[in-house]
């Protein structure tokens, strides 16, 4: 007779995980009833980042400017979700809570289309500073 072997902690993590992401409002963290109306919110993440692997899903979000870790979703490549592009997908309990994830997450697009263009403008000045020291030098 087969042994029926426990899930290892990878999968119980998993397994919390999901149990999490359906139960619980992605953004206020509200217990979800079975029979309440839900919301979801989808996104498209950064072409650098591989969702190949990560497909079907459950996994952490972090919005660094709200000091925040989300649950989402990775649909996979049958799902309606992925079909209509989105590469993650929160579950959440009102349009409120869309609205707060919406904008935090626009927060962050800006937050980090800021500071790629600090950096470049930064590069650009310092590299004309050093040329202004070099001909104070000469």
């Amino acid at each position: 007779m087969e042994k029926i072997r426990k899930p290892g902690r990878q999968r119980r993590r998993e397994d919390i995980a999901r149990t999490r992401f359906l139960s619980t409002c992605g953004w206020c963290g509200k217990k979800l009833g079975s029979n309440e109306e839900v919301f979801t919110v989808g996104g498209k993440m950064n072409e650098a980042i591989d969702m190949e692997n990560l497909q079907g899903k459950v996994l952490p979000y972090t919005l660094p400017s709200q000091h925040r870790t989300l649950t989402a979703y990775a649909p996979t490549s049958a799902s309606l979700a992925k079909q209509q592009g989105q590469d993650i997908v929160f579950m959440l309990c009102s349009e409120t809570c869309c609205l707060e994830l919406k904008k935090a997450m626009a927060g962050e697009r800006r937050k980090a289309s800021r500071e790629d263009f600090s950096k470049s403008v930064s590069m650009k000045s310092g590299g004309s500073k050093d040329a202004s020291k070099r001909r104070a030098k000469r």
